[in-house]
């Protein structure tokens, strides 16, 4: 019995020991800065940045897909941004992001918008965008929706795709 208390203890003292050295060799995958997002006109959300979290990743999960009509680019959702990625790989690159949880993007047949749903005006609606992510611009007005895109429909009639929006709830301005 006495063996295997010093074999445990010895075993302990080891692993105890090898903390630091392991700690330090693990590499830190994000960092929070002091500082404010870029202002952005079309969030209303009464939220305030105060530090600003970058990470780096190679994996997500809950991600929302759309090819563009070329073939050329994926468009994907992670953690409420937009990044796109070559079809081919490569480094992804973030076309919008802030404090609205934006999710869902889908290309339209064209390839000239992207319609996503958006918190950015207090509650989830349906928006369109850019391919670079400029020119927000709400497309419907609903008080509570279920995110659900019809990505088989989208295109001059993207607006209707909203499974929760009915046609007067529409924006008679918006352009799709």
């Amino acid at each position: 019995m006495r063996y295997a208390n010093r074999s445990l203890a010895g075993t302990l003292a080891v692993f105890v020991l090898a903390l630091p050295a392991f700690a330090q060799t693990q590499n830190r995958e994000y960092t929070v800065v002091s500082g404010s997002a870029p202002p952005d006109p079309t969030n209303t959300l009464p939220l305030k940045t105060t530090r600003i979290a970058r990470f780096t990743t190679d994996e997500g999960t809950w991600m929302s897909l759309s090819l563009s009509p070329d073939g050329r680019t994926i468009l994907f959702d992670l953690l409420g941004d937009f990044y796109t990625v070559p079809i081919t790989g490569g480094k992804a690159t973030r076309i919008m992001g802030g404090n609205s949880l934006d999710v869902q993007p889908a290309y339209s047949p064209d390839g000239k918008k992207i319609a996503f749903v958006s918190d950015r005006s207090g509650s989830d609606q349906l928006w369109t965008v850019n391919p670079d992510g400029s020119n927000p611009v709400r497309i419907s007005a609903v008080g509570a929706v279920d995110r659900a895109l019809d990505r088989s429909q989208c295109g001059p009639q993207m607006a209707n795709t909203y499974k929760s929006a009915r046609p007067s709830t529409i924006s008679p301005a918006a352009k799709v």
